[in-house]
């Protein structure tokens, strides 16, 4: 996927043309469709092997001074962002990021800038520290309307990533949580009914979601029961999420002492998104810490399938030694 980046440019001054060129004259607008679906699907792999040929196809119409094109390109590494770190490739993401900002500029268009916000600050998470993400957040939030339906999504969004980064940046105050917090909840009503443009799920139960995380990150183990109380997996449908809540239901076993619980909740999560739990950093952190448990021996077995599955794209750092004489 890195070589579809490697091997194309965007333009910053696009030629004039008259032309309109439409992505449905080379499919790579059934393309990009496809590749929206494996991608909220968590099928990375299937997405990153679909995604050269409209990525490429898009930059070409782009250059050839086409304005038209300028929105699927977004929207391709908008989601390649969400590929490759899937796949674990963050080098990538990042590329695609800048990619998705540079089209998102040049078209100029609220929503597209939006988004190529949240994909740089999402790039950012992993590549660099949670200040560095809070300030790519907060600098796009002030640049987008207060008030507009059509960007509330990816606004909350904005808010939910400021929110978990300045909770986790020494440098923020619990305040600046908070607010984010507040903030992100207000939107969840003012996108009520509005088009999910980018595949992102967000509403009140994602506010939710991203609360319990803030809340076992820091260990607050009765602000996480109070967020969890009334979320369940069953009524979360994109499995993103809803592997993601699992994996959070999983800590919070954890937190409270309820290891056998953890493990069953982890087989979940592992069985909802399987390329989605192998690129969540906190999943793979508690296989670790729960392979130390003292537990019966099935629980220990479902750890070492989950831990062989995991390594599909990257290392649980447990090693077979960390399961001997704990069943």
């Amino acid at each position: 996927m890195i070589g579809a980046f490697a091997r194309t440019r965007l333009d910053e001054v696009l030629p004039s043309s008259s032309s309109l060129w439409t992505a449905s004259g080379s499919g790579v607008d059934t393309g990009a469709v496809r590749i929206r679906r494996l991608r909220t699907e968590c099928r990375y792999t299937a997405a990153g092997a679909a995604l050269p040929k409209p990525l490429i196809e898009a930059h070409r119409g782009a250059n050839a001074g086409s304005r038209a094109a300028l929105p699927l390109l977004a929207h391709l590494c908008f989601d390649a962002v969400f590929i490759a770190r899937g796949l674990g490739d963050t080098a990538t993401a990042g590329m695609a990021a800048d990619r998705c900002a540079r089209a998102a500029r040049l078209f100029g268009h609220p929503l597209l800038l939006g988004a190529a916000g949240f994909a740089q600050a999402h790039a950012a998470s992993r590549r660099h520290s949670a200040t560095r993400t809070l300030l790519i957040a907060e600098a796009c939030l002030r640049q987008l309307p207060q008030g507009h339906p059509p960007t509330a999504s990816i606004r909350g969004m904005l808010h939910l990533t400021a929110a978990l980064a300045a909770a986790r940046s020494a440098t923020s105050s619990w305040s600046a949580v908070s607010d984010h917090l507040e903030e992100a909840h207000s939107l969840a009503r003012l996108a009520r009914g509005t088009p999910d443009a980018f595949g992102l799920s967000f509403g009140s139960t994602n506010v939710r979601q991203w609360m319990l995380r803030i809340a076992l990150d820091r260990g607050a183990d009765a602000d996480a029961d109070r967020a969890a109380a009334g979320l369940q997996p069953r009524n979360v449908w994109r499995p993103s999420r809803r592997c993601a809540l699992y994996i959070d239901l999983a800590r919070l076993h954890a937190l409270r002492g309820r290891p056998t619980e953890a493990v069953q909740t982890l087989v979940q999560a592992q069985y909802t998104a399987p390329e989605y739990f192998s690129s969540r950093s906190t999943g793979i952190e508690l296989i670790r810490q729960l392979c130390t448990h003292r537990m019966p021996s099935v629980h220990h077995r479902q750890l070492r399938r989950i831990q062989k599955a995991a390594r599909g794209n990257g290392d649980t750092g447990a090693s077979e030694a960390d399961y001997q004489s704990k069943g």
